[in-house]
C-alpha cells in the first residue's frame, strides 16, 4: 500500500455532510486550464492528483441540523 510513511489525510464539504480521507496520493498531478475546469474550481486552472485508499463519508442528517 504505502510506499513512504503512511499518513491519512481527511477533509470534508463545510456543512461535514460528505467527509473523505485518503491513504496517499500519486506521484503524477495535473493543472487543467479549459473553460470547464476554471469555471468549476473558480481558479485560473484545476489541480487533479489521483490518490490511495479512498474512503467517503456520507452523513443522513439534513443540513439544519447539524448545525
Amino acid at each position: 500500500m504505502c510506499q513512504r510513511k503512511c499518513i491519512t489525510y481527511q477533509g470534508s464539504c463545510l456543512c461535514r455532510g460528505v467527509q473523505f480521507s485518503v491513504n496517499g496520493f500519486s506521484e503524477k498531478a495535473a493543472n487543467c486550464y479549459c473553460s470547464m475546469c476554471r469555471k468549476f474550481h473558480g481558479a485560473a486552472f484545476g489541480t487533479l492528483v489521483g490518490v490511495q485508499g479512498l474512503n467517503w463519508l456520507l452523513s443522513l442528517i439534513p443540513f439544519c441540523r447539524r448545525l
